[in-house]
């Protein structure tokens, strides 16, 4: 996946060693060429922690395990919660699908779920069918399911999630429905 979205004649990933002694991640780029982490963009950096993390999420980390200070009782597996804030950040939009399937592949595991979030239209763009249930919606003050705000399905109507949250649909629906009840609501004397 590093080599997709690098854009680089990437052979592998490689290690160096620092000149204080540290390990650093290096891309090999075959012909004795090798980029350090030193000069990777942030970008490329990010995203091999945010897929290191994914593929990695149900195997790597050793939650649960009794050792001498461990637990001594029987309790139920831990899952794993994996959450990345603003995972578009340094990617490409034109990678966000494919950051977005990888997501739900690992979210498939037992054990695992992962939380997102995101300000990425091309990220939004990507998310569809039932997927769309289990985006939430964070709106003055609020947390909701998107699909469970007014004027969702007139909205949606009109364009990919991307688009509609670009021009600010949603929130301009919202409030234009607010707006469209409460003389209902006033007449039949629910608010004052």
């Amino acid at each position: 996946m590093l080599r997709i979205v690098s854009d680089c004649n990437m052979e592998s990933l490689d290690f160096s060693w620092t000149d204080e002694g540290q390990v650093m991640l290096a891309l090999d780029e075959g012909r004795g060429r090798r980029t350090t982490a030193r000069l990777m963009s942030d970008g490329t950096l990010r995203f091999s922690a945010v897929v290191t993390a994914l593929m990695t999420a149900s195997t790597s980390l050793d939650i649960g395990a009794s050792g001498p200070a461990g637990p001594t009782f029987d309790a139920p597996a831990p899952g794993i919660v994996l959450a990345i804030e603003e995972i578009e950040n340094g990617l490409h939009p034109s990678h966000a699908a494919r950051l977005l399937d990888l997501v739900e592949s690992v979210s498939r595991q037992p054990g695992v779920s992962v939380l997102l979030t995101t300000h990425s239209p091309a990220l939004l763009d990507a998310i569809n069918g039932k997927a769309l249930r289990d985006v939430l919606v964070c709106h003055g003050g609020r947390v909701s399911p998107l699909v469970d705000l007014p004027g969702y399905a007139t909205e949606m109507a009109g364009g990919s999630l991307g688009r509609v949250v670009s021009r600010g649909g949603l929130v301009a629906a919202e409030t234009r429905s607010a707006d469209d009840y409460s003389g209902f609501l006033h007449m039949i004397g629910t608010v004052s």
